[in-house]
């Protein structure tokens, strides 16, 4: 038995071996003188603890190994001074563990122990009873052997083990540990929130039975990989089914953790639901998709400036207007492009120029009477409007609208050419004249109205003309001649 302990606690080490050669010496030895000297030479030069400790006829020790004195800072000499010094150095709350010990054949006591300068250490002690002819337990002998820096590194596993728990099982991520086949071996809860399965249903299955078939294939592939050394890290964005039939999008990250011998061991995967965030990146795609096809389509020129004054879009009619090409506004400065000229056709000072206004003070400018240049050096007139782009309430940029206004000006210049030449030659004639709203409201009567009415002009307009009719010939000139004018056709009358 005593063999046995002794083989089990063996682990390696000439000096170790000594002190079990120690305590084997005293079973194997012929006779007690011979015994006695074989396990002082074991004993002496053993690196653990060897002693030994008798009952009867008085307690006390009868051998302790010189290593006591590195070990806990004792002497051997002070263990024969102090039968109970081997008891007083054991820390109080393991003292129980020493009752019985005298008995003990099977299983080694870890103990701690208090060394001569006061540090605490941990010790595994194993204790041997030595037995007189008549059976009785007579004296003990044991090993003790230093585990201090053994124990230290228990202490910091279980701590390590326990901040992984910790962190593992609080983690807002998705956490798991897999087989390398890809069987889920160890989930947290963020991970069974992400795919709606307990961690008992997922660790009854493994990865590919929860990935979307579309997915499935790369997501082997990159197993693969990573256990053909390919690859140490796998990424990829993929779905897993969620036990309510729905896909779960998820950005995955997955990680192969290899022996001493570089053989996989398991595989740790970090899970994060993107789900959401794809969904408002899609959102996002098609909102962009939109607005670039309103771009496209819109009649009116559409550009953005940012702070710089730059453009930041420019959309196909505004690149048309101004005749350039695609993509060659994209961040040129635009006070330089446009050469933005008032309605005299002198260009704005560039801190003065009301487009990029809006960046400056953050209000809404526009325009109808101004004047735009194009790339070849020719201008044209245009209406605009510059509003200022806002984010959290700060002004960010700005967006400029404008339109191609030389049909309506050169409309505009022909009603004002036609209407001069109208009171040239209205004035002129000696017959009355005169314009009137379809209420009958003189808008314009010719001068000639002194000789034939004896009215100023001026007197007339805005009044009522049928007041001026005689009332047998009233009815007639409305029905003959002004309705008949209000639907566009001629008429005569004479009154």
């Amino acid at each position: 038995i005593v063999l046995r302990q002794v083989r089990r606690v063996a682990v390696g080490g000439a000096l170790a071996g000594l002190a079990y050669g120690a305590l084997r010496v005293l079973r194997t030895s012929e006779s007690q003188q011979g015994r006695d000297e074989l396990f002082r030479i074991h004993a002496d030069n053993a690196s653990d603890l060897v002693y030994r400790f008798r009952f009867l006829p008085r307690p006390g020790f009868e051998y302790v190994s010189p290593s006591s004195t590195a070990i806990i800072g004792y002497t051997p000499e002070e263990h024969y001074a102090d039968p109970d010094l081997g008891f007083k150095l054991v820390h109080p709350e393991d003292r129980h563990l020493l009752e019985g010990s005298r008995d003990t054949t099977e299983e080694p006591l870890e103990l701690r122990w208090y060394r001569k300068d006061g540090t605490l250490i941990w010790t595994e002690q194993r204790n041997r009873p030595v037995y007189d002819e008549a059976g009785e337990v007579v004296a003990i002998e044991g090993i003790a052997r230093d585990i201090t820096r053994r124990k230290l590194t228990e202490e910091a596993l279980r701590q390590s083990e326990e901040r992984f728990r910790a962190a593992f099982g609080s983690a807002a991520l998705g956490m798991a540990i897999l087989s390398p086949d890809g069987q889920w071996l160890q989930v947290n809860p963020s991970m069974c929130e992400i795919t709606g399965y307990t961690e008992e249903e997922l660790l009854a299955t493994d990865f590919q039975g929860i990935t979307h078939s579309d997915d499935l294939e790369k997501s082997v592939e990159g197993l693969r990989r990573m256990l053909a050394g390919k690859i140490q890290y796998f990424y990829t964005e993929k779905r897993y089914i969620h036990k309510s039939g729905r896909p779960v999008w998820v950005f995955l990250s997955a990680s192969l953790v290899r022996d001493a011998h570089d053989r996989p061991l398991y595989l740790v995967a970090q899970i994060q639901d993107v789900t959401e965030t794809r969904r408002d990146k899609e959102n996002l795609e098609r909102l962009i998709r939109q607005n670039r096809s309103i771009l496209a389509s819109a009649g009116e020129g559409i550009y953005g400036l940012d702070l710089d004054e730059r453009t930041s879009f420019v959309n196909p009619a505004a690149e048309r207007m101004l005749g350039y090409g695609p993509g060659e506004l994209a961040g040129r400065h635009q006070h330089d492009i446009v050469s933005h000229l008032n309605a005299e056709g002198v260009p704005y000072p560039e801190d003065e120029c009301p487009i990029h206004a809006a960046l400056r003070d953050g209000g809404v400018h526009s325009s109808s009477d101004e004047v735009f240049t194009r790339k070849d050096g020719s201008t044209f007139p245009v209406d605009y409007v510059s509003t200022p782009i806002r984010e959290s309430g700060t002004v960010v940029g700005a967006v400029v609208t404008f339109r191609d206004i030389t049909r309506r000006k050169a409309a505009e210049e022909a009603l004002r050419n036609s209407e001069v030449r109208f009171r040239l030659l209205a004035e002129k004639m000696s017959d009355l004249v005169c314009l009137h709203e379809p209420d009958g409201r003189y808008l314009y009567i010719s001068p000639s109205c002194r000789r034939l009415l004896g009215y100023e002009p001026e007197d007339l307009l805005g009044t009522d003309p049928y007041a001026l009719f005689h009332p047998d010939d009233l009815e007639r000139i409305r029905t003959e001649a002004h309705d008949k004018a209000l639907e566009g056709q001629a008429a005569v009358s004479v009154t």
